[in-house]
């Protein structure tokens, strides 16, 4: 995913100490006379063993799905898995990216894992998001090349049938130099569905390749239409009226959490400027009153000389990840709580249905947590590419 070529240009040197005060990172944001201040949270996040035991294991092998030379499954065959321990009281599915699997479901209740779409050999889905009536699936896709040619990963925004009743059809062709789409995301109502984009030509004002979001009407009438640049990883509030996203500085590629309006007026920053040496991932918590979000460091109160470390370190063309914890910020009172202790990358979070749990993926597999950090548990050990929705 773009995102993480673009944190493979900063490094941190892994961070041990943890923040288990809240913290309160007031900045511009007010909020609006309809938000009400949430609890505060106050529960400690467990420590995590250096050595957690997957608790998902396989009860037979899975296919050779990169050997595959097939077309797209037609009747997926679900591979039966085992929850140890049991009794989460976890309902639902998990929809993921794998780099075997494809599109998959992971079914909380059945202990089963089925695909959903498995691409020919090469071909790429590097994200997927589920409408919400459940019939239709965004994907970011990348067919696969010619056989002469290399896959780049350049995915598109595709549709298809939630059934795999055929195959994916693209979203929008829109006319110039683009490279590159990706991380799509349904409005609440289904009428709109918001995607990134990299162009290649460079943006005047800097003298750097620009990265844009844009949103188009489902079914599509039109191209797609800007509303937002230099930013990425926009997730859109449950009631559909504002987004979060991650703006990134061209200058010297560092990055800072913002929402705005849905249209992508009225922007504003959630927490000070350079907070975290890198930030990633973000999504808003059920009641919209909070972020959820991916970080390097230690948050605002444990910078120390971090300036010093970052530039001297974040044009190394040898970085391939950054360790990174989960937090969560309020967008009422703005207190800062750290929620893991992983030191891990590549995270995307979702809360379960009913808001109880938050389910995220990883490198190192994927977990489940109660909403203020507590209750960790591993229920797949393999890490995926891509996305993660909970679905009921």
């Amino acid at each position: 995913m773009l995102q993480r070529l673009l944190a493979s240009l900063l490094l941190v040197t892994l961070l041990t100490a943890c923040v288990d005060e809240d913290i309160d990172v007031s900045v511009g944001f007010t909020p609006t006379a309809s938000q009400t201040p949430s609890p505060t949270l106050t529960a400690t996040p467990t420590p995590i063993p250096a050595t957690i035991t997957p608790v998902i294991a396989y009860l037979r092998e899975l296919p050779p799905t990169a050997t595959a030379t097939s077309a797209p499954v037609d009747t997926p065959t679900p591979y039966s898995i085992q929850l140890q321990p049991g009794g989460l009281g976890l309902h639902g599915s998990l929809i993921f990216t794998d780099y075997d699997l494809g599109l998959a479901r992971l079914d909380l209740a059945k202990d089963t894992i089925t695909p959903i779409f498995q691409p020919l050999p090469n071909g790429l889905v590097s994200a997927a998001a589920l409408s919400p009536d459940g019939k239709t699936l965004l994907l970011a896709y990348s067919p696969p090349p010619s056989p002469d040619s290399a896959q780049f990963g350049f995915t598109q925004i595709y549709t298809m049938p939630a059934d795999d009743s055929s195959d994916p059809a693209l979203l929008v062709h829109e006319e110039g130099d683009i490279q590159l789409y990706f991380s799509p995301a349904w409005t609440p109502d289904g009428k709109s569905v918001y995607y990134e984009r990299y162009l290649s030509q460079q943006d005047p004002s800097s003298g750097q390749p620009e990265y844009a979001v844009e949103r188009v009407d489902y079914p599509p009438s039109g191209a797609g239409k800007t509303i937002l640049h230099n930013v990425f990883n926009v997730a859109v509030s449950p009631d559909g009226k504002r987004l979060v996203y991650v703006v990134l500085d061209q200058a010297d590629f560092s990055n800072d959490l913002f929402v705005s309006n849905s249209d992508g007026t009225e922007p504003q920053p959630i927490l000070p400027k350079h907070a975290f040496l890198a930030i990633d991932i973000s999504i808003f918590t059920p009641d919209g009153h909070s972020i959820i979000f991916a970080a390097a460091g230690d948050g605002p109160h444990a910078q120390g000389a971090w300036n010093d470390e970052f530039v001297g370190y974040r044009l190394s063309p040898s970085l391939h990840s950054i360790p990174e914890d989960l937090w969560r910020v309020s967008l009422v009172d703005h207190r800062l709580q750290r929620l893991t202790q992983l030191g891990t990358f590549g995270y995307n979070p979702s809360f379960s249905p009913d808001g109880r749990y938050i389910a995220f993926s990883s490198v190192n597999g994927i977990f489940v947590m109660r909403p203020d950090g507590s209750d960790l548990t591993q229920i797949y050990s393999q890490s995926g590419n891509g996305t993660l929705q909970w679905v009921p």
